[in-house]
């Protein structure tokens, strides 16, 4: 297994309620800190370090993760370059 750190984006188009911040606050999933939550502004993002053999298979996962709350989108994930996180 390798460790995959990448960030989420989510559709800065669709405003984020207090009901769904609780719901991903209290996800099974959320409790490991493998997906992170962070609100700049309107703008939302999901810092992922996820351990999976395969980058695609991370990236399947976490996406798969967030979007599991009812109205939370991702439209486009970002990577670091190689040792420049």
């Amino acid at each position: 297994m390798q460790q995959w750190r990448f960030t989420l984006h989510h559709d800065s188009e669709r405003v984020v309620s207090k009901e769904q911040s609780d719901r991903f606050d209290h996800a099974d999933w959320a409790a490991d800190g493998e997906i992170g939550w962070e609100m700049e502004g309107s703008r939302l993002s999901f810092p992922c370090t996820l351990e999976a053999e395969h980058l695609e298979t991370a990236i399947e996962t976490a996406v798969l993760r967030v979007e599991s709350i009812p109205g939370l989108r991702v439209l486009h994930v970002e990577m670091a370059p190689p040792g420049r996180d």
